[in-house]
């Protein structure tokens, strides 16, 4: 496992820094997903290397449930 730096700056000021372990760069950039935000810029570090710098598209922990769209709750 790798120590990995997640950084995410909205409008130029860092938002939030943590330090985490990871198993690899996917791996720190699906956690830092789970963190940022829309108009969020991310940076992941792994030691002095810069694994990625840029906008992710935040993935929402929760979906809205849609009766009768797939969503497996369709009333009846």
């Amino acid at each position: 496992m790798e120590e990995y730096d997640i950084k995410i700056v909205r409008s130029g000021k860092i938002r939030l820094q943590i330090s985490e372990r990871h198993d690899s760069d996917p791996a720190a950039t699906r956690a830092a997903r789970k963190l940022c935000g829309t108009d969020e810029i991310v940076e992941i570090w792994r030691g002095n290397v810069c694994v990625y710098s840029g906008r992710l598209s935040p993935t929402y922990l929760v979906w809205p449930v849609t009766p009768g769209k797939g969503g497996g709750l369709a009333c009846r």
